[in-house]
Protein backbone atom coordinates (compact mmCIF):
# COMPACT_ATOMS: atom_id res chain seq x y z
CA UNK A 1 0.00 0.00 0.00
CA UNK A 2 2.43 2.37 0.54
CA UNK A 3 4.77 1.63 -2.19
CA UNK A 4 1.62 2.30 -4.30
CA UNK A 5 1.20 5.39 -2.20
CA UNK A 6 4.87 6.67 -3.14
CA UNK A 7 4.74 5.53 -6.91
CA UNK A 8 1.64 7.44 -7.53
CA UNK A 9 3.26 10.26 -5.78
CA UNK A 10 6.64 10.13 -7.74
CA UNK A 11 4.34 9.83 -11.09
CA UNK A 12 2.76 12.92 -10.36
CA UNK A 13 5.93 15.13 -9.35
CA UNK A 14 7.86 13.56 -13.00
CA UNK A 15 4.54 14.18 -14.95
CA UNK A 16 3.91 17.71 -14.15
CA UNK A 17 4.21 20.75 -16.29
CA UNK A 18 6.15 24.08 -15.00
CA UNK A 19 4.15 26.27 -13.90
CA UNK A 20 4.94 29.51 -14.47
CA UNK A 21 3.78 31.05 -11.73
CA UNK A 22 3.81 34.79 -10.34
CA UNK A 23 4.92 35.65 -7.27
CA UNK A 24 4.31 39.52 -6.87
CA UNK A 25 6.57 41.50 -3.97
CA UNK A 26 3.75 41.63 -1.93
CA UNK A 27 3.91 37.74 -0.96
CA UNK A 28 7.38 37.96 0.82
CA UNK A 29 6.49 41.40 2.55
CA UNK A 30 3.22 38.81 3.69
CA UNK A 31 4.59 35.72 4.96
CA UNK A 32 7.08 37.69 6.91
CA UNK A 33 4.23 39.57 9.01
CA UNK A 34 2.44 36.08 9.29
CA UNK A 35 5.81 34.55 10.69
CA UNK A 36 5.89 38.07 12.74
CA UNK A 37 2.21 37.44 13.68
CA UNK A 38 2.92 33.81 15.02
CA UNK A 39 5.56 34.65 16.90
CA UNK A 40 4.01 37.74 18.96
CA UNK A 41 0.99 35.71 19.42
CA UNK A 42 2.77 33.00 21.33
CA UNK A 43 4.99 35.67 23.16
CA UNK A 44 1.47 37.18 24.46
CA UNK A 45 0.15 33.63 25.22
CA UNK A 46 3.08 32.60 26.96
CA UNK A 47 3.51 35.70 29.06
CA UNK A 48 -0.90 35.45 29.95
CA UNK A 49 -0.38 32.20 30.97
CA UNK A 50 3.11 32.69 32.78
CA UNK A 51 1.72 32.01 36.29
CA UNK A 52 -0.09 29.29 35.40
CA UNK A 53 3.02 27.90 33.84
CA UNK A 54 5.26 28.20 37.13
CA UNK A 55 3.22 27.15 39.23
CA UNK A 56 2.44 23.78 37.51
CA UNK A 57 6.45 23.36 37.75
CA UNK A 58 6.97 24.98 41.53
CA UNK A 59 4.15 22.22 42.54
CA UNK A 60 5.62 19.37 41.06
CA UNK A 61 9.03 20.21 42.76
CA UNK A 62 7.77 20.94 45.84
CA UNK A 63 5.69 17.54 45.92
CA UNK A 64 9.28 15.79 45.02
CA UNK A 65 10.77 17.22 47.70
CA UNK A 66 8.37 16.37 50.04
CA UNK A 67 7.84 13.16 48.96
CA UNK A 68 11.54 12.13 49.85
Amino acid sequence: MKFRIIAAGLAVIATTNSAYAYLDPGAGSFALQMIAAGLLAGGASLKLYWFRIKDFFVTRRRKASHDN
